[in-house]
């Protein structure tokens, strides 16, 4: 508010930063509903200045998105910790939910951060997985040549629109996609075909969901908010890492 030229006393300073603060731990600490049909997770990088020291470090924001059963949305958490993301760090953030009350999610939504499916398994092992399908079609054409990466692309549009079991889109998927690069790409198909299950989770669930369920679209909205509210001066997150 002082950066941006708002004319108030110390004291109203003080006060509207208490208001927020308890605002703040009040958040953190609201107890979540037992159940959630969908939980979306990611993390979110960014540069902040640690007022400890005042230098300005790598720090991630990790990020919870839940739909409950009465099919509302909300933010159920962000937890910033500075350093890089981890799986332990992750774990944590399970653990918090958890202590809060949640019990049970039909899904998790998140990208390919390597260990993230063993952090969620070891939490919630009943609960599907689907990796990001929007974060898959964009890396596809890291690994493979760009006319190749375009019909996975193709194939694999048809797979998420057309195909009306998950049995089947697995079938499409090893057969149209893995068996036929296997030998091109044999590094690739043999991450793909390790992943297919967590790629095609959405296929399981009713067509009308389907598209609000295989991307992490609903959480990154959350992190495109956190950009554009943040100051150019002082990172929106610098007051509550720890």
């Amino acid at each position: 508010m002082k950066l941006r030229g708002l004319n108030f006393s110390e004291k109203a300073y003080d006060e509207i930063f208490e208001y927020i603060k308890n605002q703040f731990i009040e958040f953190k600490s609201k107890e979540l509903q037992e159940n959630y049909y969908f939980i979306y997770i990611d993390a979110y990088h960014c540069m902040v200045k640690d007022l400890k020291d005042k230098r300005v470090k790598k720090a991630v924001v990790y990020t919870v998105v839940g739909i409950d059963t009465n099919a509302q949305k909300s933010l159920l958490g962000y937890y910033s910790f500075f350093g890089n993301e981890n799986k332990s760090t992750w774990m944590e953030v399970f653990q918090d939910l958890i202590n809060r009350g949640l019990k049970r999610a039909l899904m998790f939504i998140s990208d390919d951060f390597k260990g993230i499916s063993e952090a969620i398994k070891a939490y919630f092992p009943y609960s599907d997985i689907q990796k990001c399908t929007v974060h898959l079609s964009r890396n596809v054409y890291k690994h493979m040549k760009k006319e190749d990466a375009s019909y996975v692309n193709k194939k694999f549009k048809e797979i998420k629109y057309s195909c009306d079991t998950y049995e089947k889109g697995l079938s499409i998927f090893q057969i149209e996609i893995i068996d036929k690069f296997k030998n091109q790409y044999p590094t690739y198909t043999k991450y793909l075909n390790s992943k297919k299950e967590e790629f095609l989770a959405f296929l399981k669930y009713p067509e009308t969901i389907r598209k609000l369920i295989n991307s992490t679209n609903a959480v990154e909205s959350v992190h495109s908010t956190f950009k554009s509210k943040g100051l150019k001066k002082v990172d929106f997150f610098s007051l509550w890492i720890y």
